[in-house]
């Protein structure tokens, strides 16, 4: 229940072996700044970024431009936040895109 002033953001990291470089990020804007224009004009917010996204929309937006910009990958790992969110898992499937997922020990699972 702590509310606090933080910066939430979205990111994509390439790994290798033996390096993890992050490639890409976006700030996850709430609701609430969205539906506020003056907000985001105080905070200087460009208008055509002042559109709601979830979390796991803005990943998949990194991964298609990471793809777009011809970025090699094997696969694509996620923690439980985006392993949870069946949008972004069947978008992945949709793009023939390898992933694995960390999910919620109460999350079911089908196979």
């Amino acid at each position: 229940g702590k509310v606090d002033n933080c910066q939430v953001g979205v990111f994509l990291a390439y790994t290798t072996r033996t390096q993890t470089c992050l490639i890409d990020r976006n700030i996850y804007l709430p609701k609430d700044w969205i539906e506020d224009p003056e907000r985001c004009f105080d905070a200087g917010i460009p208008l055509e970024n002042q559109v709601f996204k979830t979390k796991p929309e803005l990943a998949l937006d990194l991964i298609k431009e990471a793809i777009k910009n011809g970025s090699p990958f094997s696969f694509v790992g996620m923690d439980a936040g985006y392993g949870g969110n069946p949008q972004l898992l069947e978008a992945l499937d949709a793009m023939k895109i390898t992933w694995f997922a960390d999910v919620a020990k109460t999350q079911l699972i089908y196979c």
